[in-house]
């Protein structure tokens, strides 16, 4: 274990010493990831049955495959250097411009881990084992377009014509009642479909944002408390919201004639 985390090291990757529950053993978790040699003899001395964890660098970025948690690998992504994880899963890695900001949940059971901001679990840590022989790819511009997390955006700045209703209200008549549907759908999804609806429902609304048919604000926030009553808890919300929200608000949608 501890020869590959020296050559790990060697090719840039910085790694740290997990346990068997992939929890850090470093006082200062991930990190504290190095690719000092002397750093990780003396780590593997202490602990030499650890795996090994790696702090993801800026111009990386893992899609976290989980089946459990209904994780299927999606079509649009390319072949890249993948991991099989103990779980049944994957990690895909593929290169990124530096300095973006990502969502933290692509899809339903597809979370993904940014540089600065998560670790993996690297081979040959048991339930670990590389599954690919190719190099690293660049994600697609089409997906990254999905991954990066959204600014703030107002549909005056999406469509030439602005908002479509009148000062006093937040949504035309139209808009209003796509958002009692959509939000109900939300409130009422099963458990199993609560994340999936919550993702097409943002993305749905998104789109009619955009469209100058809702006021952002008010109908994000409306799709929020949507699900948190269907039972999810307000993170797993924000992440489903940003990551449909992604989706949705680059294809704006108006009424119909």
């Amino acid at each position: 274990m501890v020869t590959a985390a020296y050559e790990y090291a060697g090719f840039g990757w910085p790694v740290f010493p997990v346990a068997a529950d992939k929890r850090p053993l470093t006082r200062l978790g991930f990190k504290a990831a190095s690719r000092d040699s002397r750093l990780i003899a003396e780590w593997w001395r202490r602990w030499p049955e650890a795996g090994i964890g790696f702090a993801i660098p800026e111009g990386l970025l893992v899609f976290d495959i989980d089946p459990r948690n209904g994780g299927v690998r999606p079509p649009e992504l390319p072949r890249t250097k993948e991991a099989g994880t103990r779980s049944g899963g994957a990690h895909l890695y593929y290169s990124v411009p530096p300095d973006l900001s990502f969502v933290g949940q692509y899809a339903k059971g597809i979370d993904l881990k940014a540089g600065g901001k998560g670790y993996t679990i690297l081979p040959p840590t048991p339930g670990y084992d590389w599954t690919t022989p190719w190099s690293i790819h660049e994600l697609p511009n089409d997906v990254l377009d999905r991954c990066v997390r959204p600014t703030r955006v107002f549909a005056e700045r999406i469509v030439g014509g602005g908002v479509r209703y009148v000062p006093w209200e937040k949504a035309t008549r139209y808009g209003a009642v796509a958002l009692e549907n959509q939000a109900g759908a939300v409130r009422d999804a099963p458990n199993g479909e609560r994340n999936n609806t919550l993702f097409k429902a943002t993305a749905a609304i998104a789109r009619l944002i955009a469209g100058g048919e809702l006021d952002e604000a008010e109908a994000l926030k409306q799709l929020k408390l949507a699900g948190e009553t269907a039972g999810l808890d307000t993170h797993e919300v924000i992440q489903t919201m940003l990551s449909g929200y992604a989706v949705g608000i680059n294809e704006p949608r108006r009424a119909p004639q």
